[in-house]
């Protein structure tokens, strides 16, 4: 892995903070603090786009991915990830990692045991409608509005991996992974899926087995909608500008704020009530 990163290296210098200049569009900029890394290995699990895993100086394990597969790989995934925990999301904890070779990649941490993943993939394919099911407290609603989520961010690649289940206290809570195929790597404001992606299929599974907690669905299109600008500017100013250039931010940003985002939010609320994307 460290002779791969280090090709990498080559080919992407590393970010260098500069100081705000007064004035500037959007010069409240976030300044981000990258987790440096202490020890690099070969990733455990099998994953498209995952480059390795590292152990950081924070203490904790991530899976890192850089823009290899994708020159806005990295952007969609951290852009994606800080937006699902603005409307409250669960997701594993997202950093910028700083690996050895200076290189900036993505870093999700890592939350689950080899169990975990296991029982996630049997409660997704079980059917918790039936009698002889185990439905679990809350589940069809998060799978819901995680629907929403996804149709709102354009993710494409939605499917049973991409869910993780970790036991708290006693009890399940159900978290999201890879949005490597979202936003910035698909484009955000085409709008809907094409019926033949792997989310829509991913779903229509999921809807046939759990069931489908509409109320639940457009209260998350309603935290989309009342997430404030500022909100958005600081998460995507606080991304490496080799991840996304700075007039692609801009581009975003306007999206965001002058009407972009608010039809497309339209159509999903309206596509969800009248049932045209379920």
């Amino acid at each position: 892995m460290t002779g791969h990163i280090e090709n990498q290296a080559k080919r992407a210098a590393p970010y260098l903070s500069r100081p705000i200049i007064p004035g500037e569009p959007y010069g409240d900029r976030a300044f981000f603090f990258p987790v440096n890394s202490l020890l690099e290995f070969l990733p455990s699990e099998e994953g498209a786009d995952i480059l390795g895993e590292v152990h950081g100086d924070d203490t904790h394990r991530y899976f890192v991915k850089s823009n290899e597969a994708s020159p806005r790989l990295a952007a969609s995934e951290l852009v994606s990830a800080q937006l699902a925990e603005l409307v409250n999301l669960p997701v594993p904890t997202p950093k910028i990692v700083r690996l050895r070779s200076g290189l900036l990649v993505f870093g999700s941490r890592q939350i689950a045991t080899i169990g975990e993943k296991v029982d996630t993939a049997a409660i997704l394919t079980s059917m918790s409608l039936l009698p002889s099911g185990f439905p679990i407290a809350g589940l069809r609603r998060v799978l819901a509005e995680v629907y929403a989520f996804d149709l709102f961010i354009n993710n494409v690649d939605r499917h049973e991996n991409n869910f993780i289940c970790c036991k708290h206290d006693g009890y399940y809570r159900l978290y999201l992974i890879d949005h490597a195929r979202a936003l910035f790597s698909r484009g955000y404001e085409g709008f809907p899926l094409a019926k033949e992606h792997g989310t829509i299929f991913t779903a229509r599974g999921i809807r046939e087995r759990h069931g489908f907690d509409l109320d639940a669905a457009l209260a998350l299109v309603g935290k989309l909608e009342k997430l404030a600008p500022e909100s958005i500017t600081r998460v995507v100013d606080s991304t490496p500008d080799e991840w996304l250039p700075s007039d692609e931010k801009v581009q975003f940003v306007d999206w965001w704020t002058n009407g972009g985002r608010a039809a497309k939010i339209d159509r999903l609320r309206d596509g969800l009530r009248n049932g045209s994307l379920l």
